[in-house]
């Protein structure tokens, strides 16, 4: 299976919200939002040294359309600039 992805790092005010609740989220748009749990728990809440990314993928992949275009949008894949980054990568 081919499945296209965006990845949306959501940067400090670049209209993240505007685009995840008026754009990703309609239904009859063809997008697949990915959970933004499962996002923070595969991405952003483990430790650099654990982290694996064909782990993390494949993990992701679970909950991928192969007829939508998958997303994965969080601001927090850059940090937030009121914490100095502390979360991005």
């Amino acid at each position: 299976m081919d499945f296209k992805t965006v990845v949306h790092i959501g940067y400090h005010k670049t209209g993240t919200s505007f685009l995840q609740k008026e754009i990703f989220a309609r239904p009859n748009l063809p997008y697949n939002t990915i959970d933004r749990n499962l996002v923070v728990k595969e991405i952003i809440e483990k430790h650099l040294f654990f982290f694996d990314a064909a782990e993390t993928l494949a993990t992701l992949k679970e909950n991928f359309d192969s007829n939508k275009v998958n997303v994965v949008s969080m601001e927090n894949l850059v940090g937030n600039p009121h914490s100095g980054g502390y979360n991005s990568y």
